[in-house]
């Protein structure tokens, strides 16, 4: 995909930053149509335990094929189980409904494209990305608002009733 960006014209600096905007961006809105709006806040939390989970799985080699199937196969698990016991009711108009939807969608993908982001070396993702992503994603302060801001979001959609 980034030398099809390279080959459309895109210099290949940012054929990277690009191509993870357009996978960021269409992860996020299939996830609202796969999972469904009702069972996003499920999906979220189950990232939480599965990075947790995986966090402790002292047995995992460092292929990061492997780390990401184990990843999401924890994620499935986690997310059956919690689907009937945590759901989101959005209120509102449709655009907000939407909006938080949205914004929802964004921070799972968000969050987890940070955690899997991090068992990658700082020089395998210079290659392929500019500093600006790697500073969104991969630094301290980054993976700290990525596992925080999430989960205020659904606090507060969560509690506001429109």
């Amino acid at each position: 995909m980034i030398d099809f960006l390279i080959n459309i014209g895109i210099p290949s600096q940012y054929a990277g930053d690009i191509w993870l905007l357009i996978v960021f961006l269409v992860i996020s809105v299939a996830l609202i149509f796969l999972i469904k709006k009702k069972n996003l806040g499920s999906l979220l939390l189950s990232v939480y335990v599965a990075y947790v989970i995986s966090l402790s799985s002292f047995f995992l080699p460092e292929d990061i094929n492997f780390r990401a199937i184990y990843f999401l196969v924890i994620i499935a698990i986690v997310f059956w189980m919690m689907k009937k016991v945590f759901g989101l009711n959005f209120h509102g108009r449709k655009i907000v409904i939407w909006a938080q939807t949205l914004v929802i969608a964004l921070a799972i993908v968000g969050l987890s494209l940070s955690l899997v982001l991090t068992w990658i070396s700082a020089k395998e993702i210079s290659e392929f990305f500019t500093p600006f992503p790697q500073q969104l994603f991969v630094s301290d302060l980054a993976r700290f608002i990525w596992a925080l801001v999430p989960f205020l979001l659904l606090v507060v959609i969560k509690k506001r009733k429109y």
